[in-house]
C-alpha cells in the first residue's frame, strides 16, 4: 500500500485487480482505511510537532505493587 501514501492517485482499476488475486473486497476496504488512518494520523502528529515519546513518566503509588502487576504492566498514579 506504498503508493496508497506516495501516489494514490496511480491506484486504477490493474491495481485493485492484483488486490483482489489476494483480497477480499471487504478486506481490501479495511487495509485502506487502515492505511488511510495512520498516514493521516502521522501527518497530523508531523504539523503539530509532537513527539515519538512520551513525556508523560508513569509511576506506581507503592513501589511493592510492581510484584502485583502483570509483566510489562505498570498501575497508573492517583496524583
Amino acid at each position: 500500500m506504498e503508493k496508497f501514501a506516495l501516489d494514490h492517485t496511480s491506484l486504477d482499476d490493474a491495481f485493485f485487480g492484483r488486490m483482489r488475486e489476494h483480497f477480499r473486497d471487504e478486506e481490501i476496504l479495511e487495509i485502506s482505511i487502515c492505511v488511510g488512518t495512520w498516514l493521516s494520523l502521522g501527518r497530523v502528529t508531523q504539523v503539530m510537532d509532537v513527539s515519538v515519546s512520551c513525556p508523560i513518566q508513569l509511576e506506581l503509588d507503592d513501589p511493592s505493587e510492581r510484584a502485583e502487576q502483570p509483566e510489562g504492566k505498570a498501575a497508573l498514579s492517583s496524583a
